[in-house]
């Protein structure tokens, strides 16, 4: 009875008492309870978007970016420049110039058009010659002085019958071990020749370019007249293709000089969409290929034979159309980009597949190929600067990609047999120098080496590492592929980059850029503190994951060389900032703000340094309130942080 009544007491005159403790005493509940809370409201009430707001809000995004767009007017001061933008605006999306780098197409909601429009603050790099008709007729020619020639062409129902005017003689080139005799090709067909605005396109010698003989007169020609020109109608499309390492330049007799291209990708159009494309190389042989394709095959090649011989896909070089308001299309164009572009690089995305194609002319074109689409890409992801990033250390690396290799079979032969040679000869100097034998290839993969080197603990003087050394500076030499590097473009693109983040500052894009200022050749001090000062700006209102970002930037800043007059400052913001994400954590009620945080105490990395115990409690705080297939991640993840405490208990005794 005393037990059963000294319990009753309890209940009843305790309460307070009990209340009171709970509210003080006991938050790990209360934090549990409120997270639990939250997911279920998750899981079983949905939380709903206004999606007409979120529209909105896009779409004032879209028409502010929209709003520091000018028209295409070309580059024809003798033309109304309207004329000429309504004559591009009914070619259809491929027939109109490559939009490489500066340019983009949009087609606005209102009038429902498409326009080629440009950055109000960037020249525009593609220079366009028009050699317009009328509204509705166009014919042109794109330069962008560098890497990029294009011509395009509508046909005509009353061909030419002028003269015209070649602005040089034919000429011989020796290529590759081979004489090719090179004409001065037009791009806009000399039976298409358009006289207008003060221009005669036969007389121009923007129109000309040095094409292989061969092609020009016994493949082009044919193509134009028999399979591009019915009915007076279609148009047709040649993009040059140069190569810059080496650059196939040749001197005129006046002086003057002309790159060569290395191959001319030509499009046929069909209502304007493209019917059919090609790769035609500049530098081959074409007398000795057909010779060669009767002796196997046995059949004769006209110009319908080289046209199967030499076709590729349409989508080796494609505009995109951009509808403002339309933000799930606009994201997948540039995906689209950045796929085809990245993909070039690596090999795995390839026009050409098995076409029997000279290897520099196939690494001339994945390279044009490549640097367009992931223009692309960067250009038209006008609210953000990831693809741009990547195009400026793209630009400024020296890394090689094998898909852009040019070297012939018999070429790879040769550098497979330097490339062992190297390690031959260093086995052989060791010999002579230690009398004992040496395998540079069994050390290199041999434990002592691998543990050396995670431990960075290899000595200098070693005098394997040393002849280690010396062959792979050999074979550096011997490097498959060709690089990207181009510092002027990428200071262009890094300059883009601060337009954006200047007038659309967020945490992510920031911190890319301040990233950037840490490639040497592109370090600009001045620029870095305006922008960290603009990352401190956002640190104010970031976010959880945001603020752990900008601490994770510092942190990692502070063991830069070049940061090493302000150390001192940089630990103490970095404390402050280590302080202030600890204890958002702390408070923090949010299921997804809690497991960010576990896992950054989990693996240890930035700003946070790993602290197992932590980890554990926050994991252990998420398990009441997570579905059953997150409590098994958890549950691995706390394992995982067992194994490692007795691991390192264990290092500890011994």
């Amino acid at each position: 009875m005393k037990i059963i009544y000294a319990l009753l007491l309890n209940l009843f005159v305790n309460i307070p008492l009990a209340q009171a403790h709970e509210e003080v005493g006991n938050e790990h509940d209360k934090k549990q309870e409120k997270l639990h809370t939250r997911v279920s409201h998750q899981l079983y009430h949905v939380e709903t978007y206004d999606w007409n707001e979120q529209e909105a809000l896009e779409k004032a995004q879209q028409q502010k970016w929209g709003e520091q767009q000018i028209l295409f007017d070309g580059h024809n001061t003798t033309c109304d420049h309207r004329v000429v933008t309504q004559a591009f605006t009914s070619l259809g999306l491929d027939e109109r110039p490559l939009a490489v780098g500066q340019s983009a197409y949009v087609i606005t909601p209102k009038e429902g058009k498409a326009k080629l429009t440009r950055y109000k603050h960037q020249p525009n790099s593609l220079k366009v010659t028009d050699y317009g008709l009328s509204a509705t007729k166009a014919s042109y020619v794109a330069t962008d002085g560098e890497d990029h020639r294009e011509t395009f062409t509508q046909t005509l129902k009353n061909t030419y019958k002028g003269g015209r005017k070649h602005p040089f003689s034919g000429f011989s080139f020796k290529v590759y071990d081979e004489n090719i005799d090179f004409d001065a090709g037009h791009g806009i067909d000399q039976a298409d020749t358009v006289i207008a605005n003060g221009r005669n396109s036969s007389t121009d010698p923007l129109n000309f370019i040095p094409q292989n003989r061969f092609y020009n007169q016994q493949i082009r020609n044919h193509i134009v007249n028999h399979a591009v020109r019915k009915y007076g109608e279609g148009s047709y499309k040649e993009v040059s293709v140069y190569d810059r390492d080496p650059a196939f330049l040749y001197t005129f007799k006046d002086g003057k000089q002309c790159y060569l291209p290395i191959g001319f990708v030509f499009t046929i159009f069909k209502n304007h969409s493209p019917e059919r494309t090609f790769y035609f190389p500049n530098f081959i042989s074409y007398e000795k290929l057909k010779e060669q394709v009767v002796r196997e095959k046995r059949k004769s090649l006209n110009y319908k034979g080289w046209m199967d011989y030499f076709e590729i896909s349409s989508q080796t070089l494609s505009n995109t159309l951009i509808t403002l308001g339309d933000s799930d299309g606009h994201i997948r164009a540039v995906g689209n980009h950045a796929y085809k572009g990245y993909r070039s690089l690596s090999g795995r995305f390839d026009v050409l597949e098995d076409k029997d194609i000279p290897t520099p002319a196939k690494a001339a074109l994945r390279r044009l190929q490549a640097i367009y689409h992931m223009e692309q890409a960067a250009h038209l992801e006008y609210r953000g600067v990831e693809h741009k990033a990547q195009l400026v250390r793209t630009f400024t690396s020296n890394m090689k990609y094998y898909a852009l290799d040019k070297a012939t079979d018999k070429q790879n032969t040769e550098r497979g047999k330097a490339y062992r040679q190297a390690y031959e000869d260093e086995e052989q100097k060791y010999l002579e120098d230690h009398k004992e034998p040496l395998n540079l290839i069994g050390y290199v993969t041999s434990l002592e080496y691998l543990t050396s080197r995670s431990t960075n603990k290899k000595s200098e003087n070693d005098p394997r590492e040393l002849a280690l050394e010396r062959v792979r500076q050999r074979q550096k030499e011997l490097e498959r592929g060709q690089s990207l590097y181009n510092l002027e473009r990428a200071k262009q693109w890094l300059k883009r980059i601060e337009e954006t983040v200047t007038q659309f500052p967020n945490v992510a894009d920031i911190i890319r850029l301040l990233e950037l200022y840490g490639i040497p050749k592109i370090y600009n001090l001045e620029k870095q503190n305006f922008f960290e000062g603009m990352l401190g700006d956002c640190e104010k209102e970031a976010s959880l994951e945001e603020l752990k970002d900008i601490g994770d930037y510092f942190f990692y800043q502070l063991k830069r060389k070049e940061r090493a007059t302000d150390t001192e400052q940089l630990q103490e913001k970095v404390e402050q900032l280590r302080k202030k994400i600890e204890n958002m954590i702390n408070g923090s009620e949010s299921v997804e703000e809690v497991t960010e945080a576990a896992e950054w105490y989990h693996s240890g990395k930035g700003i946070l340094p790993q602290d197992i115990n932590k980890a554990r409690v926050l994991y252990k705080e998420l398990l009441p309130s997570v579905d059953k297939s997150e409590q098994e991640r958890i549950g691995y993840c706390l394992n995982e942080l067992d194994n490692m405490e007795a691991y390192f208990n264990n290092q500890q005794v011994n």
